[in-house]
C-alpha cells in the first residue's frame, strides 16, 4: 500500500518517494526506515529499536544512523532549523509527527474492499480507545502535567542569536547576537519588526534588562580591556548612545533586576576568575554599591538573580555545593532570603513563574524541556519540549507565555588532522583523550540525549558506550591510568573512577568545591585542585584507602607522568619536580575544569599563547617545536605515541523561540 502524507506519497513497495520535487528513488535503508517510521507514527523510537527493526540487529554506530535519518529529512525536504515531519525526541531518538492516510486509489481500493468490515472495526477501535483514555485518566491522577506547549520562532537570522530580554509591554524585545567581537544587541519594537543593532559595538554585548517603565535598558559591554554597565533611553521609537553607569570587573556570567521603582539596580558579580558571586545593589542616583543581605557564596556562588513581578522580590540561584543548585527569595527591603527548593543538579537559569510559587527552568543537563517547578508542593511540570537544547527562559508580559533561546552545537573529533566519520555523530563529540598505548580513545557525547562516556578501539573500530555515569551532570575532563585499565573522569558533581574491565564506577570522590586539573599520579593516587579562598590548593587522594592530603601550597596543579612530573604555582609558572623553572609560551593552562597541558613521557605539549592555532612540544621538557593544528579555537587536545586527537566545531546555531499557550492554561 502506497501511504500519503503532507505534500508526499510514499511506496515501499517501489522504495519511490512522490513528492514536490517529482518522484525520488530512495536507497533501501533510507526506504525502510521511512516504512518503520510510517508503520510507527507518533511513537518515540530510540536508536537501539531502529538497530533491531531497520539494521536487523546490525552492529552499527549512532552516526550510521543519523546518517540515514539526515539522508531521509533532505528527501522530505525535512532539513531546515524546524522539523515538521521527523522530529528529534530529546534524550530518545526519533518521532514520526507526518498525518498519514492511504494514497487516494488506494484508500478507494481498500474501502471497497474491506467496507464490510468498517463497522465492526469502528465499534472495536472506540471500544479499545475508552478503555485506553480511562487507564489513561487513572494514571494521570498521580502523574505531572505535561503541557508540552507549541512553540514558534520569534528571532531566526543567519547568525547566532540568545538572551532575549521581552519588555514588560509584551511587544519590545532585546536580544544578542553573535559577531566576529563577541555579540552585538538588537532591539525590536515588536515582535514582527525588523531587528535594529543599538548599544556600543567591537565587544561583546549582553544580558540586557528593561527598565520598570520600558524606556531604559541595562546591559554588560566588555572588551580584552574593558567591562562597563551600559545604560540605554528609548523614546519615541530612537535609542540614545549608551551611557556607562558602572565599571565592573570581567566574568563569565551576569544578571540583573531592577526595583520596583527604577532607582536601585541588582545584580551578580565575582571580585576575579574562580571568585564566588555575590550580589550587589547600585544606586542609579548615587552610583553608590553595597553588598546587600544573601546566602553564604560557595563555589560559584550566588550568580543569576530574577525579580517578581508581583511581590518584587528576587529570586537567586546559588551554587551551594558542586553540581547542586538552590534557588533562594531574596527580600530586599527586609534585608531576608529564604531558601526556596534544591536541585540535584546544576541549574544555570531561572526565573519566576507567570503561576503563583513557581519557578520556570531549564531542564537538567543536557535540557530539551521548559520545567515549571512549584516551590510550595515541590510539583513539577513540562511547559514545553523543544528538539535542540534550551536555555535563558525569560517571561512575557501576557501572564501566561515564556522565551527562551533554543540552540544546538555539534563537534567533531579529528585524529591526527582527520574526521572520524564513523565515530562522529550529527551532535555533540568532544573532549577526545588517547590512551597512554595510543590504542584507545574515550570521548564525551550527547548522541543518546545525555553526555555519557564512550570508547573506540582504534585498530579494529569497536565503540562501546560506559553506562554507569548518572544524568544531569556535565563531564567536564578525563584521563586515562597509566595502565590503561581504568578512566578518571571529573563531573560537574566530582571525580569518578570507572574500571573498564567491568564498566563499573569503583570510586566517587565529591570535594566541598569544584575539581580542577584531575589527574592519576600514580597506580592508586589521583591529584586534584580546588580554590580555596583566593589560591589554589593542590591535593592527593588514595583510590583504595580513601584517604587524602594537602601538597605544598606552593603548588596550584600538578601534571603527573610515569618518569616525571610538573607542577604549576600560583601564578601558572611551571616547574619540574626537582624545582627547577620552566621557560614556555604556553597560554593561559585551564578550559572547563581541566588543564590545557599535556605531559607524555618526558615531553610537555600546550597551546602556543602567541597562536592558540599551534601546539607546542618540549622534548624532555626543554627543546621546543611546533605543531600546526590549523585549528581556530583550539581549547582541547591529547597526544599519545606521536598522535594528536582534538576537536573541531562543526556548527552552531541557536535562535529566540516562545510559548504559545492557549488562554486558560
Amino acid at each position: 500500500m502506497r501511504w500519503a502524507f503532507g505534500k508526499y506519497v510514499f511506496d515501499p513497495a517501489k522504495n519511490v518517494l512522490d513528492g514536490p520535487q517529482g518522484k525520488t528513488l530512495l536507497e533501501p535503508k533510507a526506504s525502510s526506515l521511512l516504512s518503520y517510521f510510517i508503520q510507527n507514527p507518533h511513537r518515540d523510537i530510540n536508536r537501539d529499536e531502529l538497530m533491531q527493526t531497520v539494521w536487523d540487529g546490525q552492529i552499527v554506530s549512532d552516526g550510521a544512523v543519523n546518517r540515514v535519518v539526515v539522508q531521509l529529512r533532505k528527501a522530505l525536504g525535512d532539513d531546515g532549523k524546524i522539523k515538521h515531519l521527523i522530529v528529534t525526541a530529546p534524550k530518545i531518538g526519533y518521532r514520526f509527527v507526518g498525518t498519514l492516510e492511504p494514497a487516494a486509489e488506494d484508500k478507494l481500493q481498500t474501502t471497497q474492499q474491506f467496507g464490510h468490515r468498517i463497522v465492526p472495526s469502528i465499534i472495536a477501535i472506540s471500544v479499545l480507545l475508552a478503555l485506553a483514555f480511562f487507564v489513561f485518566l487513572s494514571k494521570r491522577a498521580n502523574a505531572p502535567t505535561y503541557n508540552n506547549a507549541s512553540l514558534s520562532p520569534v528571532v531566526r537570522l543567519a547568525d547566532q542569536q540568545f538572551a532575549p530580554a521581552p519588555a514588560h509591554n509584551t511587544e519590545q524585545i532585546v536580544f544578542s547576537q553573535k559577531t566576529e567581537f563577541g555579540a552585538q544587541l538588537y532591539w525590536m519594537p515588536s515582535q514582527t519588526a525588523v531587528p535594529v543593532p543599538i548599544g556600543a559595538q567591537g565587544g561583546t554585548a549582553t544580558a540586557a534588562q528593561w527598565g520598570p517603565q520600558d524606556k531604559t535598558l541595562i546591559y554588560r559591554f566588555m572588551t580584552d580591556e574593558t567591562c562597563a554597565f551600559h545604560m540605554i533611553e528609548i523614546q519615541g521609537g530612537v535609542a540614545s548612545e549608551p551611557q556607562t553607569v558602572y565599571d565592573c570587573a570581567p566574568s563569565n556570567h551576569v544578571s540583573f533586576a531592577f526595583n520596583t521603582d527604577g532607582n536601585k539596580l541588582y545584580f551578580a558579580e565575582q571580585a576575579s576568575a574562580f571568585a564566588p558571586y555575590y550580589i550587589y545593589e547600585l544606586g542609579m542616583d548615587t552610583h553608590s554599591t553595597r553588598r546587600i543581605s544573601q546566602p553564604v557564596a560557595n563555589g560559584r556562588g550566588n550568580f543569576y538573580i530574577d525579580k517578581h513581578p508581583q511581590t518584587g522580590k528576587l529570586l537567586l540561584l546559588s551554587d551551594e555545593a558542586p553540581g547542586q543548585t538552590s534557588a533562594y527569595e531574596l527580600d530586599t527591603d527586609k534585608g531576608t532570603y529564604t531558601r526556596l527548593i534544591g536541585w540535584p543538579y546544576k541549574i544555570d537559569f531561572a526565573v519566576w513563574g507567570h503561576s503563583p510559587n513557581t519557578i520556570v527552568h531549564p531542564d537538567a543537563h543536557p535540557s530539551y524541556q521548559l520545567i515549571e517547578t512549584n516551590v510550595r508542593t515541590q510539583f513539577t511540570q513540562v511547559l514545553a519540549s523543544d528538539s535542540r537544547r534550551i536555555k535563558e527562559p525569560a517571561r512575557i508580559g501576557n501572564g501566561k507565555d515564556y522565551l527562551f533561546t533554543s540552540y544546538l552545537q555539534n563537534q567533531d573529533i579529528l585524529l591526527d588532522g582527520r574526521l572520524m566519520d564513523k565515530l562522529n555523530s550529527s551532535v555533540m563529540d568532544y573532549l577526545p583523550t588517547l590512551s597512554r598505548s595510543g590504542t584507545k580513545l574515550a570521548f564525551i557525547s550527547k548522541r543518546t540525549g545525555v553526555s555519557k562516556v564512550w570508547l573506540t578501539d582504534l585498530k579494529t573500530g569497536e565503540l562501546t558506550m560506559l553506562s554507569p555515569l548518572e544524568a544531569g551532570h556535565s563531564l567536564l575532563a578525563a584521563d586515562w591510568s597509566f595502565d590503561d585499565q581504568r578512566l578518571l573522569i571529573t563531573t560537574s558533581a566530582g571525580l569518578v573512577v570507572i574500571d573498564l574491565k567491568t564498566q563499573a564506577i569503583i570510586h566517587r570522590l565529591n570535594p566541598p568545591l569544584a575539581a580542577y586539573a584531575a589527574k592519576w599520579a600514580d597506580a592508586d593516587e589521583i591529584t586534584y585542585s580546588l580554590r580555596e579562598g583566593n589560591r589554589w590548593q593542590l591535593y592527593q587522594h588514595n583510590i583504595i584507602t580513601n584517604k587524602g592530603e594537602a601538597k605544598s601550597p606552593n603548588w596550584a596543579f600538578a601534571i603527573p607522568g610515569p618518569h616525571t612530573s610538573v607542577f604549576l604555582d600560583q601564578n601558572y609558572q611551571l616547574f619540574r619536580s626537582d624545582g627547577h623553572p620552566l621557560n614556555t609560551a604556553c597560554a593561559t593552562p585551564l578550559r572547563l575544569q581541566d588543564l590545557s597541558m599535556r605531559l607524555y613521557e618526558d615531553d610537555l605539549f600546550c597551546i602556543s599563547s602567541q597562536d592558540p592555532t599551534n601546539i607546542l612540544r618540549y622534548k624532555n621538557l626543554t627543546g621546543l617545536e611546533v605543531i600546526s593544528s590549523a585549528a581556530p579555537n583550539l581549547r582541547h587536545f591529547s597526544v599519545s605515541k606521536g598522535r594528536i586527537a582534538r576537536t573541531s566545531l562543526t556548527s552552531a546555531e541557536s535562535d529566540i523561540m516562545r510559548t504559545n499557550f492557549v488562554s486558560g492554561n
